[in-house]
């Protein structure tokens, strides 16, 4: 898929007259999304709501398994295969060896619902 076409896709996730369950199921594509605990419900609900040959059934019934676990307080995807595992890399190291990336203590993450809310809202001033 070329550039042009990717950006036309992506910008499906500001459109207020496309389906929520799309926009959420487009935001958890995007590079740096993260999704709260409490958030993960919705995630899960469209998930199970996509129409398509996917395997987003498979990762909601992985969400709510993970959800099991109380310790579990923020998600977040790689849904590519062009790169390497995102999360993976902080850019901070201990000796030798990279630290996994820390939501708490970095910001080159962003939550998916938040920026959807800032996206209703900005569509509202308008």
């Amino acid at each position: 898929m070329d550039q042009e076409a990717s950006k036309d896709i992506w910008n499906l996730f500001d459109r207020e007259d496309v389906d929520m369950i799309d926009r959420i199921v487009i935001g958890t594509t995007f590079d740096h999304v993260m999704v709260k605990r409490e958030d993960v419900p919705r995630v899960i609900e469209a998930f199970e709501a996509f129409e398509g040959d996917t395997n987003l059934k498979e990762q909601a019934e992985a969400l709510r398994e993970l959800l099991k676990d109380v310790e579990h307080v923020a998600f977040a995807w790689n849904q590519t295969s062009v790169n390497a595992g995102e999360w993976m890399h902080s850019g901070i190291f201990d000796g030798e060896d990279e630290l996994p990336y820390n939501f708490k203590t970095q910001d080159r993450h962003f939550w998916l619902f938040d920026e959807l809310d800032k996206t209703a809202e900005a569509q509202h001033e308008k």
